[in-house]
């Protein structure tokens, strides 16, 4: 997915707000939802209500909500406003909207991450207006989290700071990984009342999460780093039992496994070797499984590197002076393919523990099917 193609998803997403009460106006930003063909608009506390103490006395017909959009040109009224609590606000719009949101919500914030932001700065004379930002906050479970924006056309600092910022509260915060479009948080306000406005204190999604008022639905989107602390706990409770069934439902392959592991270590030595080997490989099983539903293309782009580390392999020899020799001969196996792994694979990135697991995955995979072996030369006679 091409930047531009993120932006044109939040573009679609993006409303502009308008609270007009008496002589009192606030303005701001908030984004579309759609969830079992009802829409909804959500945004921060202080984008309807106000900043001050007493909230003000809001219904539907103060509000304004303009979508700077191909979605719907015409200005529309909420039917419904809803505070779920003293941070969001989620207004349900008629059935008028025919369009598709392209985008899944997250209660979670990722660290280290680029951010999109769109919103209506007055800095910029309330025109919609595109920023990239980063999450340095370290202490990100808890309900807030602080970025810094990027990309800012002119000095945000000092007295400027308020002004410029005002209007872009409720923007929307989106990340994109995988071909898809996540929805994380809003922005709410500066860091610090005289800070600077690229630092932005913002609010996640949990309340809308824990909230059954319109039952939307969220992403279970995990991130490598996600899926690497899951297996690691998974793997643990793989025990004996688990590769003894194994050995009693897979006889032909536990049986290549034991003739190969005998050919290299001594007797006393092979039970155990199996053993390890089979925990790596469901381990590696697992970590397989888990990679394919992260994204599609995984499966065909491991069998491509794996067809590929078979042909370089082929100059290693299988036929094995003595036990040592072939140790060395499993050993460079092992190492040629996690270093294939970690130079092809860029969805794992260089996560250590998941490269290490699918090269187990792969190397006692072909100890099992009889893809590569180790002949004692003695044996055959050469």
């Amino acid at each position: 997915m091409t930047e531009e193609d993120i932006k044109n998803i939040i573009k679609e997403a993006t409303v502009k707000i308008t609270v007009t009460i008496d002589e009192t106006i606030e303005s701001g930003t908030g984004v579309l939802i759609n969830q079992q063909d009802k829409y909804y608009v959500i945004t921060v506390y202080h984008c309807v209500y106000g900043k001050d103490n007493i909230p003000l006395n809001i219904n539907s017909g103060n509000i304004e909500l303009e979508f700077h959009s191909t979605i719907y040109l015409d200005k529309l009224t909420p039917i419904n406003i809803e505070p779920i609590s003293s941070n969001i606000v989620i207004m349900e719009l008629d059935n008028s909207i025919e369009k598709s949101i392209n985008y899944e919500c997250l209660e979670r914030v990722y660290y280290e991450k680029t951010y999109y932001i769109r919103g209506f700065p007055s800095g910029l004379m309330g025109s919609p207006h595109f920023f990239t930002a980063n999450c340095n906050d370290a202490d990100i479970d808890t309900v807030g989290f602080s970025i810094e924006l990027n990309n800012l056309t002119e000095d945000t600092s000092g007295e400027n700071a308020i002004e410029y910022i005002s209007g872009l509260s409720g923007s929307g915060i989106f990340f994109s990984e995988h071909g898809k479009v996540y929805l994380v948080g809003l922005v709410n306000a500066l860091g610090t009342k005289g800070g600077v406005f690229n630092r932005v204190d913002c609010i996640k999604l949990l309340d809308i999460n824990k909230s059954n008022i319109y039952n939307i639905s969220f992403s279970d989107f995990k991130s490598i780093d996600d899926i690497s602390k899951q297996l690691k706990k998974i793997n643990r409770e793989i025990a004996e039992y688990s590769c003894k069934q194994f050995e009693s439902e897979n006889v032909t392959l536990y049986n290549n496994l034991d003739r190969k592991h005998s050919n290299i270590f001594e007797n006393q030595e092979v039970y155990e070797k199996n053993f390890r080997a089979i925990k790596n490989y469901l381990s590696g099983r697992n970590s397989f499984s888990e990679l394919k539903l992260v994204n599609a293309s995984f499966e065909k782009e491991l069998l491509m590197i794996s067809e590929d580390i078979l042909d370089e392999l082929s100059s290693i020899s299988k036929y094995i002076e003595d036990k040592k020799h072939g140790q060395n001969n499993l050993q460079r196996i092992e190492d040629k393919t996690l270093e294939v792994i970690k130079e092809e694979i860029k969805l794992i990135k260089k996560d250590r523990y998941i490269s290490n697991k699918l090269q187990e995955y792969l190397v006692v995979g072909w100890l099992l099917k009889c893809n590569v072996d180790f002949i004692l030369k003695d044996e055959d006679g050469i």
